[in-house]
């Protein structure tokens, strides 16, 4: 049995008949790393809440380590919480910010000094324990708030949007931190973010919310490599998927389909493209992420799959290590990116190669993935993973 259950959560306020969240069923394993991944606004932090015991639950079923939970208060849910604010008690020290649960709940002295030498020693916090709030960075501060809630050892610990707050170097710092703590403390956490590069990078499961519903539930490699809907497909991955309108049409083999689209046809992985015969002429949405696409002199070798393309360098926008370009087919955009040993200037003609074995298809009237003689390549994902990073 799963640690934590949701079982068709729902939420709406007594001043609107809308519901903020929509039949939320997960279950979630003791000590996994889980995110709820979403936009602003979609009611990610609503369901925090609700585990929480700080939002009351409309209609459905909360078990947590197999007892209902839906009208237990907060303080007996063994449940810790931290926040996107520090909430630190700025007149305290560090080490008294970290006891202050210890000693609420009346815990021994001994058993007090244990449990702060090993959160400090955990959090790399050992000389600033004598240290005042405002003495401290905000990554120091995060992790003072992180120890305050894993001292008192709670069966499940929340975290809202904790990183939030953080420079970009001090958020990349705290994102290896938090999955170090993970690894050592096991603890099942689940975090919230709207940022899908913590998410990735971070989680043993992504569960995807929009509008108050969950989208999709899989691994970090499972839904960038297959994406439920044209939502989650554009939302996971830097950059975004391109998506483009396509028609299914037979290849030069006739024994299998291809992908058209402004004259141009992709060639996809064959077991794909032999299941797709039976598609021809179904208009869809091809989904090419960026990490498919390539300068022509940085493709090692030549795949059934690979197409060549010429297209007009609209938007050149150096990333250090790589150059994102923007360019631009007929009246189709696409971006992807290329080594720095290839510098394009805008309104040049580039030669690129585009792999259709990892092509994404949509329906282009319900957004829906469109599963039809797909393997699961996790290796190839893995790969289109890295080059994400």
């Amino acid at each position: 049995m799963s640690f934590v259950i949701l079982k068709n959560i729902c939420k709406h306020y007594e001043d609107g008949k809308e519901l903020v969240v929509r039949n939320i069923n997960l279950n979630i394993e003791k000590g996994e790393f889980l995110t709820l991944l979403g936009p602003s606004g979609c009611g990610k932090t609503t369901i925090l809440n609700m585990i929480a015991g700080l939002e009351t639950i409309t209609s459905g079923d909360l078990i947590i380590d197999g007892k209902m939970v839906n009208h237990i208060p907060a303080r007996y849910r063994n449940i810790g919480m931290v926040f996107q604010s520090y909430a630190l008690f700025p007149h305290m020290t560090v080490d008294q910010n970290i006891a202050f649960g210890l000693k609420i709940k009346k815990r021994s002295r001994l058993e007090i000094f244990d449990k702060l030498d090993w959160v400090k020693q955990l959090l790399h916090l050992n000389d600033k324990g004598k240290s005042y709030p405002r003495e401290l960075s905000g990554g120091e501060r995060q992790r003072v708030a992180l120890g305050r809630s894993l001292v008192l050892d709670p069966a499940v610990l929340l975290l809202d949007e904790p990183l939030s707050n953080l420079d970009q170097e001090l958020r990349e710092t705290m994102t290896t931190e938090l999955k170090r703590i993970h690894q050592e403390v096991h603890n099942t956490m689940v975090y919230v973010t709207h940022n899908q590069m913590e998410a990735m990078r971070m989680s043993d499961r992504i569960a995807v919310i929009r509008k108050g519903e969950l989208i999709q539930c899989a691994t970090p490699v499972r839904i960038f490599s297959h994406p439920k809907n044209r939502f989650v497909a554009g939302f996971i991955g830097s950059p975004a998927m391109n998506m483009v309108p396509a028609k299914v049409v037979p290849s030069d083999s006739s024994m299998e389909a291809a992908v058209e689209f402004n004259g141009i046809r992709l060639h996809m992985e064959k077991q794909k493209a032999q299941a797709w015969m039976t598609m021809c002429g179904k208009e869809i949405i091809a989904g090419i992420r960026p990490q498919q696409i390539w300068h022509f002199r940085d493709r090692d070798g030549r795949r059934h799959s690979d197409t060549d393309v010429e297209m007009q360098v609209m938007l050149v926008e150096p990333l250090g290590d790589r150059i994102m370009v923007t360019a631009r087919l007929q009246d189709q955009d696409f971006v992807f990116l290329v080594t720095t040993d290839h510098l394009p200037q805008p309104k040049e003609m580039i030669r690129i190669v585009i792999d259709g074995r990892n092509l994404h298809l949509f329906d282009t009237e319900t957004g829906e993935r469109i599963e039809l003689g797909e393997k699961d390549d996790s290796a190839a994902a893995a790969s289109s993973c890295l080059r994400l990073q």
